[in-house]
């Protein structure tokens, strides 16, 4: 019988919360030594941030991104240590995906910090753009009713079953937010994001993060990293988190490839558990465990 195989995953914005992280931050030095490496990175006092807010300050795209990868790698490195955790694969949604290939050992904790500063304040820049939640609705029929719609709007996330995000500027975003209802979407939501986030409307902020990518030199990961734009292995980092910026992110492929490799169990590190609801709504017969609080670690004992 093939061995049993673990993959971590790691949540992308919307999932910051003032206090996140906290319990492993008072817990363990390991945990504050990674939050110290993220502040120097990213050139912002993080620790004040994420434990102190302010709400609205957290959730600027470009404190977010930097702040989610703090915590996400803290309770990674502490998770790492007292279980001696190696997974198989890693992904992650979106900003996760800096998450996963840190882990993974592509770059180090400061480097992540670093870049998600740029990527964060070059996305918030490209404000302009919405985004909306629509459930119920096969992407098929969604396109279909996209296609109708003036005005750029496209899909975004292929997050689960029954569950996509559109992406695309304001007016045709809301247009089509209508248009759905009227085909039979459940529900079509407007998200609270700054932009047309994994859309063609983010190319003038993926140009300017090119520049900054074109400097870096990455590592070999130590085990596979699955690209949001591919769900697949990735090859390369530079070209994946360039791309990834204007790309749909394919997180129900992801998750149904990674069933494919032999994957049985996936733990989700990080602040919130959206991702371990996605992942039960892919797929049933995955063990799914969410690392939020220190006290999680006991469920992989």
């Amino acid at each position: 019988m093939s061995e049993e195989k673990t993959a971590v995953v790691f949540p992308g914005q919307g999932a910051q919360y003032v206090g996140m992280g906290s319990s492993f931050f008072a817990a363990d030095s390991e945990a504050r030594e990674v939050l110290a490496q993220c502040s120097e990175g990213s050139g912002m006092d993080l620790e004040k941030l994420i434990l102190e807010g302010p709400e609205e300050l957290l959730a600027q795209t470009a404190v977010t991104q930097p702040a989610i990868f703090a915590v996400s790698m803290a309770i990674y490195r502490v998770l790492k240590s007292r279980t001696g955790l190696v997974p198989d694969f890693a992904a992650g949604f979106s900003l996760g995906q800096y998450s996963a290939l840190a882990a993974a050992g592509a770059f180090d904790i400061k480097k992540g910090a670093e870049l998600l500063k740029h990527r964060g304040s070059f996305m918030q820049d490209a404000n302009g753009g919405a985004m909306a939640a629509v459930i119920g609705m096969e992407p098929e029929s969604i396109k279909e009713v996209l296609n109708q719609v003036d005005g750029y709007v496209d899909i975004a996330n292929y997050n689960s079953p029954g569950q996509t995000v559109i992406s695309g500027t304001e007016s045709a975003v809301g247009e089509a937010v209508e248009a759905l209802l009227k085909k039979g979407a459940k529900k079509a939501v407007p998200l609270k994001v700054s932009g047309a986030f994994h859309s063609k409307l983010m190319e003038g902020a993926a140009s300017r993060f090119k520049e900054v990518l074109a400097g870096e030199t990455f590592g070999k990961t130590q085990f596979p990293v699955i690209g949001n734009e591919t769900a697949r292995e990735i090859e390369d980092v530079g070209f994946s988190l360039y791309t990834q910026l204007v790309s749909p992110v394919r997180w129900q492929d992801s998750i149904e490839y990674l069933r494919e490799r032999g994957v049985t169990r996936i733990i989700e590190v990080g602040p919130g558990k959206v991702l371990s609801g996605l992942i039960r709504r892919i797929d049933r017969s995955l063990e799914v465990v969410s690392v939020e609080e220190i006290d999680d670690l006991e469920k992989l004992r």
